[in-house]
């Protein structure tokens, strides 16, 4: 058995807590300072035409759902 991936994976999650629990995320890498994620809309699909099954299908499994499965979805 090689101990240095094991070594390795728990030293990186030793990291990860401390910068978390720090409060004080590691810096973005040069050049993504200042990038911004696009926001692009899904279009709106109202349950007409060609997605008329699928929609209805995903309205009859989101009704079946507790509060804490949709949760647990997004």
């Amino acid at each position: 058995m090689h101990l240095t991936p094991l070594l390795g994976a728990l030293l990186f999650g030793l990291i990860v807590r401390a910068d978390i629990q720090a409060g004080h995320p590691d810096p973005a890498p040069p050049g993504y300072e200042q990038w911004i994620s696009p926001i692009v809309p899904a279009p709106y699909v109202d349950g007409a035409g060609d997605w008329a099954e699928a929609v209805a299908k995903a309205r009859k499994l989101v009704a079946g759902l507790s509060i804490q499965e949709k949760v647990n979805i997004t």
